[in-house]
Formats: structure tokens, C-alpha cells, sequence
């Protein structure tokens, strides 16, 4: 089985164990304890009226474990599943290439971010797993999808190759417009990209993946943004891409499928 990055959806009710647990055990509690109610009041065989005391209190005994079980089942799946994890190793990697880029260009002020995509093959769908790191506002949530088709993330998730594409500073305003609509799909959320007179430049490397260990599918794209048109030197460049090397081999062993 292939891996696979976890992404910001968590599971619906009926997934989780406890709901399922509470709703076949509760049930059973109140109706034997409505009939030992009954049975007391109506002063019926004290054995009957002890076996009665007895198995409602083993019912609810047995009814706390089995949910207290299924708390501690759904809440590993959910440890599972998250991308906290993840999110941990990335950050490093953020601050590791803009102090690279500073250390060059101790004076800049280009703007930088970085996020992970989870890729479905079946659906045809990318699926953003960490908020932009490097984001000073709300811009770049998680849970955000869009299709393979679009995006340069998707054509990297396609191709399985690292692409890199810069606009120069003071380019023609239609070019950036156009492509910053295929970065960033037809939501508009583009327009919150700030590319300024400084230009920008956008670099995606497929995470790639399979069974064992062989790397045959995109599972995620790495994605990095920046407000300077040349911030991805063949240095940075080649740090991300040992970056995303590690993080495959990371996934591969966190995330099992």
C-alpha cells in the first residue's frame, strides 16, 4: 500500500468508535435500568430484584470501559492521521532556506511561504495538508482542494518532475494575472498573493511514493512561494529538493496506509 499524507478533514461521527459505542451500550443501560426501577417499586422476588441491581450495574460498568476503550481507539487513529507531525519537520526546512536566502541577501524583504499538498489519485484532486508556513494572515488554510488539472502543483503531481516558475519584476500585469489563475485555481485567492513591483516565484516538487519503497505516484507536492524573482538560487533549489526527498521517506514511514 502506498502512503498517504493526512489532510485537514477529520472523520465523520459514524467513523469513530465511541458514537457507535455509546449508542449500542446506553440504550441497553436505561431499559434494564427502568426495569429495575419497575421491579423494586412494585416489590416483585428479591432475587429477581438483585439479578436485576446486578446486571444494570454490570451493564454500566461494562458500558464506561468499552467507552473509555473507544476514546483511547479514536483518539491513536486520530494521532495517526494528523499532520502535526509533519508540520514539525517543515518548519525546520522553512527556516532553513530563508536563512540560506538571507544569508546572501541580508537586507531582503521578499516575502516567502511554503505548504504541502496531499495528492488523490482516484479523485483527481489536490488537497492543501499545512497552512502556508511564513503566511501573516489568514491567507492559505488548510483543507483548501483543487483538481490535478490546474495549478503548477498539479503539473508536478502529473509529470512526478520539480517545476520552478518566476514572473520578473514589473512584468506585463495580464501575465501575472494569468498566472497566478493557474497557480491558484478559479477562486480568486490569487489576488491576495502580494507580487508588488518585485515580481515573483513559485517552485513545486512532487512527493513521491508507492508500495514498499518504490517511488511510481505522486502522494504530495511541496510548494514554495516567494515575492523575489530569483529568491530560488541553484542553491535553494537544491535544498528543497533534498528537502523533499526526506520528507518522502518520512511520510512513507509515519504515514502507512
Amino acid at each position: 500500500m502506498s502512503p498517504r499524507i493526512p489532510g485537514k478533514a477529520k472523520p465523520r461521527w459514524w467513523e469513530r468508535e465511541l458514537p457507535t459505542t455509546l449508542l449500542v451500550g446506553v440504550p441497553s443501560f436505561l431499559a434494564s435500568a427502568a426495569a429495575t426501577v419497575k421491579a423494586m417499586g412494585e416489590k416483585i422476588s428479591p432475587l429477581l430484584t438483585g439479578l436485576l441491581v446486578a446486571s444494570t450495574g454490570w451493564l454500566l460498568v461494562g458500558t464506561v470501559v468499552k467507552a473509555i476503550q473507544s476514546f483511547c481507539k479514536d483518539k491513536a487513529v486520530a494521532q495517526k492521521r494528523s499532520p502535526i507531525d509533519l508540520i514539525g519537520c517543515f518548519y525546520p526546512v522553512y527556516e532553513i532556506l530563508l536563512a540560506v536566502h538571507l544569508r546572501s541577501h541580508p537586507s531582503s524583504e521578499a516575502g516567502f511561504l511554503m505548504t504541502i499538498y496531499s495528492v488523490d489519485q482516484d479523485s483527481g484532486k489536490l488537497e492543501q495538508c499545512i497552512d502556508f508556513v511564513g503566511a501573516t494572515n489568514a491567507f492559505g488554510r488548510a483543507g483548501h482542494t483543487s483538481g490535478l488539472s490546474l495549478r503548477i502543483a498539479g503539473v508536478a503531481a502529473r509529470k512526478r518532475e520539480p517545476f520552478l516558475f518566476a514572473i520578473e519584476a514589473n512584468a506585463d500585469k495580464d501575465l501575472v494575472n494569468s498566472a497566478m489563475q493557474e497557480w491558484f485555481s478559479a477562486e480568486d485567492r490569487w489576488k491576495r498573493i502580494p507580487v508588488g513591483d518585485r515580481g515573483v516565484s513559485t517552485m513545486a516538487v512532487p512527493i513521491l511514493g508507492g508500495a514498499s519503497r518504490a517511488l511510481t505516484q505522486s502522494i504530495g507536492v511541496l510548494v514554495a512561494l516567494s515575492t523575489d524573482p530569483k529568491f530560488f538560487t541553484e542553491e535553494i533549489q537544491q535544498l528543497v529538493l533534498d528537502a523533499t526527498a526526506g520528507m518522502a521517506e518520512f511520510i512513507r514511514l509515519r504515514y502507512p496506509s
